[in-house]
């Protein structure tokens, strides 16, 4: 419950694609506070677009940071799932399946991507390590 909460409340949002209705299942196993917790973040109010209308430096880069520390949190999961998982298995990324049959490489990929792409300030977004692999 506490990345997807993460992810509302910074705004980040769930792309459109295969792996939308297994993220919207998966709160079907929170507890009902949790997934309720995230259905009002999601609601609004939009906490990264009033950032953005504050335009204010230091409210930026607070917010930009909160940002960061999940995009390290992401890379720091898609380099375990390399490390522990993926680097063992010789089938391509999308052949692999994950927890609930996602392909789980592509995905972690594109998670990270889309939370790196959440940083407000270009300077953060150019600085800030979105890690590639």
């Amino acid at each position: 419950s506490v990345v997807p909460a993460l992810d509302a409340a910074l705004g980040i949002g769930m792309s459109e694609d295969e792996l939308l209705p297994y993220l919207l299942a998966m709160r079907e196993y929170m507890p009902p506070e949790h997934a309720a917790f995230i259905d009002a973040l999601e609601r609004g109010p939009r906490l990264r677009e009033a950032v953005r209308r504050a335009n204010d430096d230091a409210l930026t880069a607070a917010y930009d940071r909160c940002v960061s520390a999940l995009v390290a949190f992401r890379k720091l999961h898609f380099e375990l799932a390399f490390t522990y998982v993926r680097q063992w298995d010789s089938r391509k990324d999308d052949e692999i399946q994950g927890t609930g049959g996602t392909p789980f490489m592509p995905y972690l990929r594109k998670h990270r991507r889309t939370t790196h792409e959440a940083l407000i300030d270009a300077r953060t977004r150019g600085g800030a390590d979105e890690g590639a692999a």
